[in-house]
């Protein structure tokens, strides 16, 4: 601790010895009493709820009560309790670039599902009206969440990117990007109204309009991209029995026959997967 005396300075060294001491001793803090030994157990749950997640929300069952957060700990995900996610495969992803278009240059793919366990107590909201600034559904919730909140049986997301000749000369290279969001949704109301709430989406946030992309009539509409020499990226939403299928053709190069081969082939294979 320093003690400040304007300018002036203490004539003599004793009288700085005698004022360390009384401040050290002023600053010296009490021992703590010893805690409680009952203060520091922490009794196990009567019957075993999953916590909650920070995102969606698991509610008790009979005679159990809600879990609730607290808001000074950091929640530890429960989602495999209400739903499962895997990456996909090479053989089991979807939509694969060289079956787009075979022998086109260097290709690159992902994929993964999201499949509900139908477990009584998960559930998540959705929010009142979509939100512009996330990419599609246009909710800035993961896809545990989504397959909650838009009551769906499986979810599959990913992307298929192939580099090719920006101009017949081939002096320059761009590429080709697909992503694509297929959700099957569970039969009933409220399949309906998590559809109905697509379709308002996708035309507030991608101005999408019936129309046609390639060969297949849907929501036609764009996204921002920085992907894109426009900055702008082609949009479809499609809807096929169960499911809600959207595709988004990206950066650049495209043409009419690729803008066929691409979306036809997408939700074609979406379709029966």
């Amino acid at each position: 601790m320093t003690v400040f005396a304007g300018s002036r300075r203490w004539p003599t060294v004793a009288l700085v010895v005698a004022l360390t001491g009384i401040l050290g001793s002023a600053c010296t803090p009490s021992p703590a009493p010893p805690a409680s030994p009952s203060a520091a157990t922490v009794l196990p749950s009567p019957s075993p709820s999953p916590s909650p997640n920070g995102r969606f929300t698991v509610v008790g069952g009979e005679g159990q009560s809600a879990p609730t957060a607290d808001p000074a700990m950091t929640p530890v995900p429960e989602s495999s309790f209400c739903v499962s996610t895997v990456e996909l495969t090479a053989d089991a992803v979807p939509i694969r670039p060289d079956a787009i278009w075979p022998g086109l240059g260097a290709t690159s793919f992902n994929a993964s599902r999201t499949v509900s366990r139908h477990r009584a107590g998960c559930a998540a909201k959705r929010p009142a009206e979509p939100d512009c600034t996330v990419s599609y559904p246009f909710t800035a919730q993961g896809p545990d969440e989504e397959v909650l909140a838009f009551g769906l049986d499986r979810l599959v997301t990913g992307e298929a990117r192939v580099t090719v000749a920006a101009s017949p000369a081939g002096a320059t290279s761009a590429q080709r990007i697909v992503s694509y969001h297929s959700m099957r949704r569970q039969p009933g109301r409220a399949g309906k109204a998590a559809l109905a709430w697509l379709r308002s989406a996708v035309a507030t946030c991608a101005g999408g309009r019936p129309g046609r992309l390639g060969e297949t009539s849907g929501l036609v509409g764009s996204v921002s991209s920085p992907d894109s020499p426009s900055g702008r990226a082609r949009s479809l939403f499609v809807v096929s029995g169960d499911l809600a299928i959207w595709v988004v053709l990206d950066g650049g190069a495209w043409s009419p026959t690729s803008d066929r081969q691409a979306v036809d082939a997408a939700v074609s294979r979406l379709r029966s997967s």
